[in-house]
């Protein structure tokens, strides 16, 4: 339930920095937004040397925007979420198992010889993701246009986060039939998934 929580809360991230940055003031929202990011990093099944790089993160921000009293260093979230997910996933390729195939083992599904590069490789396609959703949200931070940054992390990624699922699972299908095929799963589980 707390995950669900403060997923809605970043999925309503953009809104309350679009409308509330002049509703309740600067310091309010910043504080607010800070300790969000901060309750969410804690709560991700990550790896602790993640979590802390998040929270030099969100202190670094945090004490630029102190001394900036710029309003655009709200918009830096997304940026730096989205690049903490693009190191946490291209990490995961370099040190240890691929993020992906820790979700699968997460979940109970099969892993095996059969399917470890097909998971390293969705590993890699998540990471350039969000590698190139963290350089388009950096963008229009640097643009200055509220509207179209709102846009953009309050709608078009979380577009691109589905289509992105949604390939993935009509490509899986696809790919498991072709396992099934060259008999490197069974025919039983291919028509269950």
């Amino acid at each position: 339930m707390p995950n669900l929580i403060l997923g809605i809360g970043a999925g309503l991230y953009p809104l309350a920095v679009f409308f509330g940055a002049d509703a309740v003031g600067l310091h309010v929202l910043a504080a607010v937004l800070a300790l969000v990011l901060l309750l969410r990093l804690m709560l991700m099944p990550v790896a602790v040397r993640y979590k802390w790089a998040g929270v030099l993160m969100v202190g670094l921000v945090g004490l630029v925007w102190h001394f900036q009293q710029d309003d655009r260093w709200l918009t830096v979230y997304p940026v730096v979420l989205n690049t903490g997910f693009m190191l946490a996933f291209a990490g995961s390729l370099v040190h240890g198992t691929p993020m992906i195939e820790r979700f699968a083992t997460l979940r109970k599904m099969e892993v095996g010889e059969h399917n470890r590069a097909y998971l390293r490789g969705l590993t890699a396609v998540w990471a350039a993701f969000f590698a190139v959703v963290s350089v388009v949200s950096a963008y229009t931070v640097i643009h200055g246009d509220r509207a179209l940054w709102a846009l953009w992390n309050g709608a078009l990624v979380y577009a691109g986060i589905g289509a992105l699922v949604v390939g993935e699972l009509i490509y899986r299908r696809r790919y498991r039939a072709r396992q099934a095929r060259a008999g490197a799963v069974d025919a039983v589980s291919v028509v269950k998934k």
